[in-house]
């Protein structure tokens, strides 16, 4: 199925909150005084987690061509965006309690 640009927003919106996500917590640490903070790893996991919620929601049942047939959309698209924001998931816990990021700013 072929989708125009403004069509094809909506199954776009995973990698928007994504883009979101980062965009925030780059203004929170320019913001905040203390480097050390936990809502750097609980932003970044709320970030993902609604990334997942929405790839989730949206069907993946056919393939689509989005954005003029630039960029395709199928459940193997799909089934890779929830692999790589567990991957994310688990780095993030993992990075959390590193001893190697003890001394420094997160």
């Amino acid at each position: 199925m072929f989708l125009g640009n403004l069509a094809s927003v909506s199954y776009f919106l995973p990698e928007f909150i994504l883009t979101a996500t980062i965009l925030i917590l780059i203004i929170t640490r320019v913001a905040t005084k203390d480097p050390k903070s936990t809502a750097f790893p609980i932003l970044s996991l709320v970030g993902i987690g609604l990334a997942i919620l929405f790839a989730a929601v949206i069907p993946a049942g056919e393939g689509k061509a989005t954005f003029e047939v630039m960029v395709a959309y199928d459940a193997f698209a799909n089934f890779f965006k929830m692999v790589t924001a567990l991957a994310g998931i688990i780095v993030i816990f993992m990075s959390m309690d590193s001893r190697e990021m003890e001394g420094r700013p997160q």
